[in-house]
């Protein structure tokens, strides 16, 4: 009996060391949902944050491609996708995409990812990295943007090219550009 009321209050005791050397710690930590630019180019941990942040986000787009890539290729057999219920596969399958019918609307969203590409693009030179690491992050993440620009131009054709991160918006009109031919696309990928 005397051997249990030790254990339990040497239980008690351990627990509220625990628990009170803990809240020391936790007042020294900041949450943190973002990195800001300053941050990524004074310490090189928010840079690599900042890259790996970009290869989330271009999975996070893993069934546009499918729809736009493989969907519409010639590996899928008839009747796997034109007997589903859904009618925008049915549609990306069999090809039945015009003005009229259209799978996705705001270019699928590419322009978001190609905004953060052009980001960490224009910041990691300016990192504390190491030159090594710098170059091989913009050449997969040139790669990386080199591969969304070509599913856009053989999905639409000609597109607006955008090579440089919007960093402010004066005007609403600065965010619409022309498209560009498909040619001149196709060569600013290579």
């Amino acid at each position: 009996m005397k051997y249990n009321k030790l254990l339990i209050i040497a239980g008690v005791l351990m627990l509220m060391l625990g628990v009170l050397s803990c809240t020391k710690k936790l007042d020294e930590v900041v949450p943190q949902d973002t990195i800001s630019k300053d941050q990524a180019l004074k310490d090189p941990n928010a840079a690599r944050t900042l890259y790996h942040g970009v290869y989330g986000l271009f999975r996070s787009y893993s069934s546009t491609f499918f729809q736009l890539g493989e969907m519409r290729s010639d590996i899928w057999v008839d009747g796997l996708f034109t007997e589903s219920v859904d009618g925008g596969l049915q549609n990306l399958y069999r090809h039945n995409i015009s003005s009229l019918n259209v799978p996705f609307t705001n270019w699928g969203g590419f322009y978001n990812l190609i905004y953060n590409f052009n980001n960490v693009i224009k910041i990691i030179p300016q990192t504390p990295l190491p030159d090594g690491e710098k170059s091989r992050i913009l050449a997969e993440v040139y790669g990386l943007r080199a591969y969304v620009y070509y599913t856009m131009v053989r999905t639409w054709g000609g597109v607006p090219l955008n090579t440089e991160p919007v960093e402010t918006i004066t005007n609403a009109a600065e965010t619409y550009k022309r498209r560009t031919g498909a040619d001149t696309i196709m060569t600013q990928i290579k």
